[in-house]
């Protein structure tokens, strides 16, 4: 019965992969994007689920003295193919449906460093806990090297789409970017223009001093929509959202590491609860911090337009340039590292004292489906 129910959670990421690419392939061609980025967030969250299981079931029928070796392999290597697999179907799908360019090269770039961030990651945080829980210090170098092998593949895996860094001092976005940053007494030393490449890139990231835009932005937000946009990664900078992320998480996971190895060992039975609750904890609770920072940023550019409709509008052209869906699950969006749309317009909307209707108009105006707006919690 034990192996049945590993074989299914081992198999649970491939199979979603699977329905999701069947699904969006007999979708209607208008709606087959949507359909597929909608599926794409799910599966997201099942690859989470099925390594927290996997490490559950794992403690609860390991198997007695396991080498290393042995470990590697019936321990890590399961989870990190299956997941890798699904990965390549997920590349070779959007390659399809989304008309992106990837090689035979990238595919398998973006596909080692998908199965390495979380996937790798997340196996070296249950062999760090393994080891606090026989009150190894070790444990904490592993959960470093966690830490570490995460950074690295995002990094990687931000390459492999075609994530080039390319340092501008003139040009609208440059302009633009000094403009406001002095506006919000924001410190910015560098711009950087990102080509969309093969994967069709449309994104804008702000870090230390400095924010990126990718060179498509300018094709569907221009005047104070583009202002919204800079805006928002100006916010980022402004509040140090890289430095505290990196602190927040640090500390997620380091407390309850402490804390296991001073408190005495937990009988057997009761580790699978703990497995469950330290996986799919610490990293919920991570993407909400994400999530709040993005409402952070948010609010900071909309205080800095005082246009609350312009930021809705541009939005909703990012929604309608990349097919991004406008809404999704209450359930799935704990796994997401941004809000949903519908949520962040939700948002704006409170911090703007927004009309209802006058969202729906934009949404319309911009080739959306209505959507009804999610009432905001106070985020």
């Amino acid at each position: 019965m034990w192996y049945r129910i590993a074989i299914v959670v081992i198999l649970l990421p491939l199979l979603a992969t699977l329905w999701s690419r069947y699904s969006a392939m007999h979708a209607d061609q208008a709606e087959a994007a949507k359909t597929w980025l909608e599926s794409r967030r799910l599966a997201r969250a099942l690859r989470l689920v099925a390594v927290a299981l996997w490490w559950a079931l794992w403690d609860l029928q390991r198997p007695p003295g396991l080498t290393l070796f042995s470990e590697i392999l019936f321990f890590w290597i399961p989870p990190t193919v299956s997941i890798g697999i699904s990965h390549v179907i997920a590349c070779l799908t959007s390659r399809t449906i989304l008309e992106q360019k990837w090689t035979s090269t990238d595919i398998v770039r973006l596909a080692w460093w998908g199965a390495v961030s979380p996937t790798i990651a997340l196996l070296l945080v249950a062999t760090g806990f393994e080891s606090i829980y026989e009150k190894h210090l070790v444990g904490l170098l592993w959960l470093l090297i966690a830490g570490i092998a995460a950074q690295v593949a995002e990094i990687r895996s931000r390459s492999a789409e075609g994530l080039k860094l390319r340092k501008v001092k003139s040009g609208q976005a440059y302009i633009r970017a000094f403009q406001l940053a002095k506006q919000m007494g924001v410190k910015l030393e560098r711009v950087y223009v990102v080509p969309a490449g093969k994967g069709h890139l449309t994104n804008a990231y702000g870090s230390w001093r400095s924010i990126a835009v990718t060179d498509n932005y300018g094709e569907f937000l221009r005047g104070s929509q583009l202002d919204y946009m800079i805006g928002h990664e100006l916010g980022h900078v402004k509040r140090k959202h890289g430095i505290k992320k990196l602190l927040v998480v640090t500390l997620l996971f380091l407390v309850p590491a402490l804390v296991l190895f001073i408190l005495p060992s937990s009988p057997l039975p009761s580790r699978p609860i703990i497995d469950l609750t330290l996986m799919l904890g610490l990293n919920l609770a991570s993407y909400s911090v994400s999530r709040r920072f993005e409402y952070e940023a948010d609010r900071e550019s909309v205080e800095l337009t005082g246009d609350p409709k312009t930021a809705v509008h541009a939005l909703a052209n990012l929604c309608r340039v990349t097919d991004t869906p406008i809404s999704c699950g209450r359930l799935v969006e704990l796994f997401l590292t941004h809000p949903s749309f519908g949520h962040r317009v939700a948002a704006i909307a409170h911090v703007g004292r927004m009309d209802p209707s006058s969202i729906d108009e934009i949404l319309q105006h911009a080739g959306l489906i209505e959507t009804k707006l999610p009432e905001h919690t106070g985020t």
